[in-house]
């Protein structure tokens, strides 16, 4: 049960600064969560704000972790027992794909009446461990009020396009992956007695 009104989304104090000294502190003070990035996103795809989306999505795995056709055989051909140093190889290149895989993601909102714009962009190992911050998982932000010369469009489609997509350099904001309360809560069972 909620009481007074809902807490405002996190996200979106973000989009509001105006300053970039605003915008940094801000950075600072505020933890995005898990849902509130989802709800801004969901909220821009649907068209019930001002804001707009362009998503990118990008699986970037090195070539040479990919598995062959021979890698797959030999994992065809697994027995109960001792491996074969095929089978071996096979297991030890799943666990360094794994590892290696990279995920980047790119969202670009923009205002449909003026020219404001925010990019929130994160590799996916960003959002799980702390690796590369010391403050723990995050995400990037960049905005107009600190790139104002930089042409968001371009920076989406080169994301989107180049072998290794790297975006200027943005705020770092804290990133809160948990799930709410309410989305850990299991889903209700339907009851014998409802007819459902």
């Amino acid at each position: 049960m909620q009481f007074g009104p809902p807490a405002p989304n996190s996200l979106l104090l973000l989009f509001r600064c105006e300053k970039a000294s605003e915008l940094r502190l801000a950075a600072k003070r505020t933890t995005v969560t898990r849902s509130d990035l989802v709800e801004a996103i969901i909220a821009a795809q649907a068209g019930a704000t001002a804001l707009r989306i362009k998503s990118v999505y990008r699986d970037l795995t090195p070539r040479d972790l990919g598995l062959k056709p021979k890698d797959l055989d030999a994992l065809h051909d697994i027995k109960p027992g001792p491996h074969s140093p095929a089978s071996f190889k096979a297991f030890t290149k799943i666990a360094r794909l794994v590892r290696g895989k990279v995920m980047r993601v790119c969202h670009l909102f923009y205002h449909l009446d003026g020219p404001w714009w925010w990019i929130v962009f994160y590799d996916v190992r960003d959002l799980h461990e702390p690796h590369g911050w010391v403050e723990g998982t995050h995400i990037h932000v960049l905005s107009w009020v600190t790139k104002r010369t930089m042409d968001p469009v371009t920076e989406i489609e080169k994301f989107r396009h180049e072998v290794k997509p790297r975006l200027p350099s943005g705020l770092h904001v804290r990133f809160d992956n948990e799930p709410d309360a309410e989305e850990a809560r299991p889903p209700k069972r339907a009851s014998l007695d409802s007819g459902a």
